[in-house]
């Protein structure tokens, strides 16, 4: 087994008495900025995914304002390929489960009101996948 490694010093006092959000947000909207660290490279097939169980953290903490929404949204963007699907990364295969998390991705990044027609694509691609798969289903 490894030697832990801890990431953030908490004192004591605070340890048991409060939940450090700022602290929690700050690790995830830093999460990736030194993309040659080994812990990053490693991960890459599971970054589609990953962007979207940050991006919840950071907005059940109330704080999805501090994400980097162009940056974010740049990166699904250059995971899609022809076909309409998304892979984990760029130069991934594309498969169901990154396709849903582009689209819950965006879905998060999105205000109302704003690039409609890209996340009316991708739900519009979802709903399609999903059809496909009910009928796939239905003839085995």
């Amino acid at each position: 087994m490894g030697t832990q490694q801890k990431d953030v010093k908490v004192p004591e006092s605070e340890a048991k008495q409060c939940l450090l959000a700022d602290k929690h947000v700050n690790f995830i909207a830093s999460y990736g900025k030194t993309n040659n660290e080994y812990e990053y490279c490693i991960t890459e097939y599971l970054r589609m995914s990953g962007i979207y169980w940050g991006l919840t953290a950071v907005d059940l903490l109330h704080s999805l304002d501090r994400m980097d929404r162009h940056e974010v949204l740049e990166f699904v963007k250059s995971c899609q390929h022809p076909c309409g699907g998304f892979g984990a990364a760029p130069r991934h295969d594309p498969h169901l489960l990154y396709t849903l998390s582009a689209i819950q991705v965006t879905d998060c990044q999105l205000p109302v009101g704003v690039s409609v027609c890209l996340c009316c694509q991708f739900r519009c691609l979802f709903v399609c996948v999903s059809v496909c798969l009910s009928v796939f289903s239905y003839m085995l």
